[in-house]
């Protein structure tokens, strides 16, 4: 779990911190433009937060990560593809970055509490959000090390590299849960 969170959290959190002076770079967005980018991922967060929470109440914790990995990979396609010529593929992938944070950070909570229960949840929850620190830490270490100038090809492929290693997490939490459910059902049956 906690290396989900990680995974969720680097490419949102890469971008959070300098999303104004890529798109500047990139995307030859003027400074005023730039600024209502950064205004559009945190609208976009805030927003994802409320549906994601309310989604994976109803569809499950694991099928609404799992969405919301995918609009990070095609958040991050969306911002390799952005050019000057076609700087709304760089506020698409933007927003879908940040749908993806808000998501995580809002499933996250009730995530942690359906593994691990109630009684110790500020304890557990403050580990879990290490995964989010982590990220907040990993992603702009990925955008200063890989970034060339005005190309920040390298650091998008580098994310979703890392976010390829977060699909490998999400299919262990689904074998363990699943592991675990079986187990649970095999116990109270007797």
């Amino acid at each position: 779990m906690l290396f989900l969170y990680i995974s969720g959290c680097t490419a949102p959190l890469m971008m959070f911190s300098s999303a104004s002076s890529i798109a500047q770079m990139q995307a030859g967005f003027t400074p005023a433009a730039a600024a209502l980018c950064v205004s559009a991922i945190a609208f976009a967060n805030t927003v994802a937060r409320f549906i994601a929470g309310s989604a994976s109440d109803k569809f499950g914790r694991l099928p609404s990560l799992a969405c919301a990995q995918i609009l990070s990979f095609v958040g991050l396609g969306c911002l390799m593809a952005a050019t000057q010529e076609n700087q709304s593929f760089f506020v698409a992938g933007l927003i879908l970055l940040g749908i993806c944070y808000g998501s995580f950070v809002g499933i996250y909570p009730g995530f942690t509490v359906d593994q691990f229960g109630s009684k110790h949840n500020s304890v557990n929850y403050g580990i879990m959000a290490a995964g989010f620190s982590l990220g907040g830490v990993l992603g702009p270490v990925i955008l200063t090390v890989t970034a060339d100038g005005s190309n920040f090809s390298l650091a998008y492929i580098s994310a979703t590299s890392v976010g390829l290693v977060g699909a490998v997490c999400w299919l262990v939490c689904i074998r363990l849960l699943s592991k675990n459910k079986k187990e649970f059902n095999r116990r109270t049956a007797t």
